[in-house]
């Protein structure tokens, strides 16, 4: 696992599985170093990894991601027993709702970039 930085005082680890760095935190620490941040954050589901051997462009896109939050609970289960290494599984949908509570909140503007 490595280390990044959050701010100048917190500190978040990582995990990476097949070139792609997990945040290996819970749901609000990263929704701090999100917002604080800014950034491009995904949430790959469990078929997005044989995609990753065989599209460039999509590979080239997932690893440049700021943050990778692992959503995939089979991924995290076959990491942990292959592996022997924890990475947290945080839900998409929970980073979501957290997410849009607290720009409801702070009564942020919003801009949505969605897949046709």
């Amino acid at each position: 696992m490595t280390n990044g930085s959050v701010s100048e005082t917190r500190k978040f680890s990582t995990c990476q599985i097949l070139g792609v760095r997990f945040f290996n935190g819970d749901v609000d620490e990263a929704i701090v170093f999100m917002s604080g941040r800014g950034g491009f954050l995904i949430a790959p589901s469990g078929t997005c990894f044989a995609r990753l051997r065989e599209d460039d462009s999509y590979r080239r896109a997932i690893v440049a991601a700021d943050m990778a939050i692992a959503d995939s609970g089979l991924m995290v289960l076959l990491w942990r027993l292959l592996q022997r290494e924890n990475v947290n599984r945080i839900s998409g949908l929970k980073y979501l709702k957290r997410l849009l509570g607290r720009l409801k909140r702070e009564d942020a503007e919003i801009f949505w970039v969605l897949p046709s």
